[in-house]
Parts: C-alpha cells; structure tokens; sequence
C-alpha cells in the first residue's frame, strides 16, 4: 500500500509478538458488508455520526473568517477561525429551513449568511439576524445558534470533529490516546511546513475497500512496481493500536537515505497521514454512497524543501495512490456481482486490514444492539427539536414507518416453533436446507426477519406465509443449471418432485385433488399445447406427480382459466391468481438459492402465458424476460453433442422455441436468445464450455440441403428453418397490398 512508501526509508520501532497459532481461518468481513445499503446506513449511525475524524490541519486557517466546508458519509459541516483564535465547527445546515449556510470549499467572510431567507449568523455560531422574526411570539434568537460539531486539536495540530449533538461525546483520548504523540512523530516540526494544496480522485467502491487495501503491502510487490523496487517489503510490518494503524517500513540497502525518515498512519475511520522531511500528506476516504467514495487529499510541503525534492516525492505518492484506486475499483465490482463471499486473510501480512474490520464489526453490532432495546434508529448526529406538535410529527411519522415494515416481534419460543414447523413442513427439491436442530434454524430465522424488517429483502407475503410441502427432502432429485459444474451447458434432467401429499400441505389456500390436476393438465393440452408452448408432450403429462411443484402450480395457474369445475364455486381467477404466486416464489426460491433447472424455466414460461391470458403484460414481460436471461446463463440456444437425439435434447429445443415464440407473439423485441434473423447463416459464434465446435465455423448445414435425414442438425438447423419461414410470412404480409397473396408453403 501507499503507507510503505510513507514509511519505507528507515524507521523501525519494535514489533509487537509474533501471531498465535490459528485453530481457524481469519476470514473477511463478507461482501454484503461492502454493498449493503442498508448496512452503509447504520455506519452512518454508528460510525460517522458518533466517532472523532481526523479532518485537517490548522495551518490551512491563516486569518479569522477562513473557512472550509467538508462532506462526510452525507454529512456536511463547515470549520471556520473566529476573530478571538478559535476554531469553530458547525453542520452547514440554516435553522430556519435546513438551506446549506456554505456553498464554496473555502473562503474567508467575516459572517456566515444564508442565501435562503438571509438568516446570518457570528463566526461563533450565534443567530445575529432573521429578518422579520423579531415580533414573531415565542421567537428567541439565543435558541437558534448553529448546530455545534465538536472540535479537538491534538499536539501536532491536526483537527479532529465529532457530530455526536450530545454535549459530552466520547472523550477523543478514549479512542486516540498517544497517537499524536508517537516516537517517530518527535524527529518533525510540524510547524516548519506550510500547506501547499488539496487534490482529490472519485471512486467506485465502498470506503472499507480502500481501508483494507491501505492497511497491507501484501499486494505491494505484484500491484506497486516502483514500490517494490524502492522498499525492503520483507521488512514491512503495521502495528495495531486503540483508534489507528501505525505503518514500519526501510528502504533497501542500496536505496537508503539518511536525511529521508518517514511515517504514516491510519486514523480510524477513514483517514490517513504520512510525514516525511520534504512533506506531509493528510487523506480522507469520504463516502458518498455505499458504493462510492471521494479520495481527499491535502498536501503540505516543507518550507526548506527544494522543488525537486518536493516535485518528486509528491508525484511518486499521486502515481501509487491512483493504482490503488484502479484495484479498489476492480474489487468492488465482484464484490457487487453476488458471487464472492469473503476470502481467507493472513494473520500476519493482513493483520491490520483485520483489525479495521474487527472495530468495524464491534462498532455495528454494538450499536444496532443499543437500536433493538431502543426499537428505534438512533441517530447521534441528530439535533433536538423542542415542542409537542414536533414531537407528536414524529411519532406519527415513526408509526407510519412501523406499519410499512410490518414489524411483528415474536419471543424466543415462539420462533422455536416456528422453526419446528418449518423444518417438518417445508421440503422443496433441493432447496431448503434441511435443519436438524430447531436452534440452528431458529437462528437462520432471526436473521432472515432482521433483514425483512430493514427491507434488505422483499416480504411480499407477511401476512399469510406460504409454506409448500409435497413428500420428503431426500426423493428429490435435482441437477443444478449452473454451466460452471455441468461440461454440457444445461445438460440435465427434469427433477422428479415425488408423490403428492395433501396430507402435509399447509398452504393458505386450497390444493385441488388428484383428479382436478390430472383435469388441468388435460385442458393444458386442450387450450395450451403449441399454442404457442410446446414444453410437454401428451405423455410427459401422464403422470401428474411426477413432476415440481413450481410445473404444476404453473399448469393450475395457466389451464384452470378454462375450467368449469364446481371445485372453484366461482374462485376460479383469484386460486389462478394464488397457484400463479406459489409457482413464483418456488421459481425465486429456487434462483436464491442456485439450484435452477429445466423445470423452472419452464414453470416461468407458464406463469408468463397465464399473466398474457390474465392481461397483466407487465408481469408477462417480467417473467418471460426472466426465463430469457436464465437461459441464455445456462447457454439454452448452444448445443454441443454427439449427434445422438436424446429425450433431454428434445425437451430443450422446445423449451428454446417455447421461449423465443413468446418472445414473438407477445414479448418486447428486445430480449430474445440468440435467434438468426434470415435465412443467410452468419458464422458461429460459441463459447468456451462448447467443446464440439470450433469459433468462427459456420453451423452445420440443414438435411434438405445434404441430403442426409438420418443425422440430427441440432439447434442451429432448427433456427434457420424458423428464420426461413418468418422471412416467407414478412414477405407475405408486405406484399399483400399489392396483390401478391400466394401464402408461405404454396
């Protein structure tokens, strides 16, 4: 990291002990950590609006009236120099109606001035005009300063800021106690240096990402060349202590120095500072969002520095600080992208990264301990506000909150039972993890209800959840869509789900006996058959129990809207409307949980035909859209074979055309599979799990043209004989005004 540059030219303090032995392995904080929004939130709360930063330095306040506005985490606050030396700090927020007192990053005035309604206020804070407000009843200026943050200068003058609005925050020499007063600092004078200037880089990722990548050189020899040729990494090594990092590094031998000593340190949060002879350098991490961040730097420069000294120091540390960014911006990508999880860290070259995450973890957790005795989100920063009426707003408005989230509270025992439940009811082919202790899935619950009441996930189904049962985990079998296991791209089978059991149904609705599903699927084959579907045949639908439940949730859904059956005493859209529902929350379950297969790609196409039929294009276009994607995930329209035609092939190929005539019938045209559009063939265009075919060869030709009818063409042919015919109907159609009306096939 940049910190062993900062520190890297001879200055070694001794090491704490050498790490214990690790029974575990030390993993990293997970990613969700670094994506959350919800989880950037209570940072918000926990960290930033509660803790001290390290925010500047004095020598940047030469006069009274200068100013800086600084951004933190959404928070804005400006700092400013009084007349009588002080350095006051304020949130830049007007007590009128919350319009920003600053504009600028900086600048010197001599009052501060809302150019809202012109409320201006004393470099101390304190109201000095609201116009008009004087006779307002009830109106007392001395009640309307400012918001105060709370400002602490430490020995080497840097200015630290705390937004907690209580009047005794925590105490900063609880968290930083020493840290202005290291060994290494007493070899500069801080006061020999003169502030030069600010510059500042965008990120895109989270504030954490740069925090664990600036608290290790573990990746300095492959990701920072002139690092690695400057510095002695074997030598580098960090030192953890209350509130900051501190950085040890030594040049090499044939690269030492004696007039050039450094040293660099992590304050936490999220800001850092380096000091050498020639400089210093203070740099913020600043969230913006949960995904990105702002690198604030200002720069300081020694009065007896050269300018080649300077120059080049300053620019060697730019040159390392945004490759540091290109590789925080790479991270955070797969960190967004669901796959990733958390790695292994080494205990000793990433020991600081997992002190960071470890204050951090305390921090959160504490913290949403003291929000669930509470029941409430407690925001540090936020002022108080005096009144009835205001308090009676806010009430309201919490109540408001209350009723969305549909917090339910349940006591221990009861989500034990619920648990039981659970575990004995609810068997979804390979799904559903199968819990043998009601304590174990009784802490997967409280997870799962946390995260529904912060709205990390959608509860569409509070009120009445929906449970689904049909026979024992352990008669499913199921083969996963995933083509990163399966060498053959959708190369499975369609799951058998078991017999049916009413028995062990505990839905919220009523299941139909064995003779109205046989009933359904008939009147599927009546009504739905190739029209446009041609996901069955006539004796895959023999035997109803033989298939997943989300297939026949979708068949019910689809084929029942032509029923007559007194089973449905006038019912019959809305038990269409509830089967539509429970065949999509198996078909989301099964997404959340990878386990995707032939038939819930085909339980999307029923749903999205029912949703056509029932006149709700919208959701069509949503599930159909989503079968789309899933196929092309699992490379539906590639098929690499042996040139035998097997059961699986043909069930595919009219999954393939199921999908793609939807698409044409009642789809956007924007979300098709890999289709040709005439009956011109372009070259082939495969993907590396496609071992039988070559990149950049043509498809096979079909058997009219080879003359060969024994050999099967495969999808490819089939895309050129639909190409073919939508071409001919094109043609016809276009040229049916001008008396041309021989139809296709004549």
């Amino acid at each position: 990291m940049t910190s062993t540059i900062s520190s890297l030219f001879g200055y070694k303090s001794d090491r704490s002990g050498a790490p214990k032995a690790l029974e575990e392995p030390l993993k990293a904080l997970p990613a969700s950590w670094y994506r959350s929004p919800e989880m950037y939130e209570l940072e918000r709360r926990a960290i930033f609006s509660k803790k001290w930063i390290l925010t500047t330095h004095k020598l940047r306040f030469e006069k009274p009236g200068d100013f800086y506005r600084f951004e933190m985490a959404g928070f804005s606050f400006v700092l400013c120099l009084d007349r009588e030396g002080n350095w006051n700090g304020f949130h830049n927020i007007c007590r009128h109606r919350a319009f920003p007192i600053i504009s600028q990053d900086e600048g010197n005035i001599p009052i501060l001035s809302c150019k809202y309604h012109g409320w201006s206020y004393g470099l101390n804070g304190k109201l000095a005009k609201a116009p008009k407000f004087d006779d307002v009843p009830g109106f007392k200026k001395e009640e309307q300063s400012l918001f105060p943050v709370h400002i602490h200068l430490d020995a080497l003058g840097f200015i630290w800021v705390n937004l907690d609005s209580s009047p005794t925050p925590i105490p900063w020499e609880e968290d930083f106690q020493g840290v202005d007063t290291q060994e290494r600092f007493k070899q500069f004078d801080f006061s020999r240096y003169k502030f030069d200037h600010t510059w500042h880089m965008n990120g895109n990722y989270n504030w954490k990402t740069l925090a664990d990548n600036y608290n290790e050189c573990y990746h300095c020899t492959v990701a920072h060349p002139d690092v690695a040729k400057l510095a002695d990494l074997s030598y580098y090594y960090t030192i953890s202590k209350p509130g900051h990092i501190q950085h040890f590094s030594r040049p090499k031998k044939d690269k030492m120095q004696d007039d050039i000593k450094n040293a660099s340190t992590y304050y936490f949060p999220n800001a850092c500072m380096t000091v050498s002879p020639h400089f210093f350098y203070l740099m913020r991490c600043v969230p913006t969002s949960v995904g990105t961040c702002s690198m604030e730097y200002e720069v300081y420069r020694h009065k007896e520095a050269s300018d080649q000294d300077f120059e080049y120091i300053d620019s060697f540390f730019k040159r390392v600080l945004n490759e540091d960014k290109h590789l925080c911006n790479a991270a955070q990508k797969n960190l967004d992208a669901g796959v990733f999880i958390n790695g292994q860290l080494h205990p000793d070259l990433e020991s600081a990264p997992l002190f960071f995450q470890n204050s951090v973890r305390g921090l959160l957790r504490k913290h949403r301990e003291e929000e669930k005795r509470e029941k409430k989100e407690l925001w540090p920063a936020r002022q108080s506000s005096s009144g009835s009426t205001t308090a009676e707003d806010i009430e309201f408005c919490a109540e408001l909150a209350c009723n969305e989230r549909r917090h339910v509270v349940l006591e221990k025992d009861q989500l034990v039972q619920l648990a039981l439940v659970l575990t004995r009811h609810v068997a979804i082919a390979g799904v559903m993890t199968h819990w043998s202790d009601p304590e174990d899935r009784l802490h997967h619950l409280e997870e799962k209800l946390e995260m529904m009441l912060e709205r990390s996930i959608p509860n569409n189904h509070s009120a009445t959840p929906k449970s689904f049962s049909c026979g024992p985990a352990d008669v499913y079998e199921t083969t996963s869509l995933s083509p990163q296991i399966l060498g053959d791209p959708l190369a499975m089978r369609v799951s058998h789900c078991g017999n049916l059991d009413d028995s062990a149904n505990v839905t919220p609705f009523i299941v139909p006996s064995k003779e109205t599903i046989v009933e359904s699927f008939s009147l599927y084959l009546q009504y739905c058959h190739k029209q446009p579907l041609w996901l069955f045949d006539e004796k895959d639908l023999s035997n109803p129990e033989a298939y997943c439940q989300e297939v026949m949730f979708g068949i019910l859904a689809l084929a029942l809207r032509y029923s007559d059956n007194p089973f449905f005493n006038g019912q019959r859209d809305k038990m269409c409307q509830e089967y539509a529902e429970a065949a999509r929350d198996l078909v989301m379950l099964r997404i959340a949980k990878g386990k995707v297969q032939i038939s819930t790609i085909q339980s999307l196409c029923l749903i999205a035909l029912g949703n056509f039929i029932a006149n709700d294009t919208h959701m069509a276009w949503l599930h159909i859209g989503l079968a789309t994607s899933l196929s092309k995930c699992g490379g539906l329209d590639i098929e690499p074979h042996n040139g035998e035609l097997t059961d699986m092939m043909e069930t595919k190929r009219k999954l393939f055309w199921s999908i793609h005539l939807l698409n044409r019938q009642y789809g956007p045209d924007n979300m098709q599979l890999s289709l040709l559009h005439d009956i011109q063939r372009p070259e082939y265009m495969g993907v590396n799990m496609d071992t039988m075919r070559k990149i950049g060869v043509t498809p096979p030709q079909p058997p009219w043209e080879t003359g060969n009818t024994t050999q099967p063409g495969g999808i490819w042919i089939y895309m050129v004989q639909l190409s073919t015919l939508w071409s001919e109907v094109q043609h016809y159609i276009s040229h049916c005004a001008s008396g041309d009306s021989t139809p296709p096939g004549h």
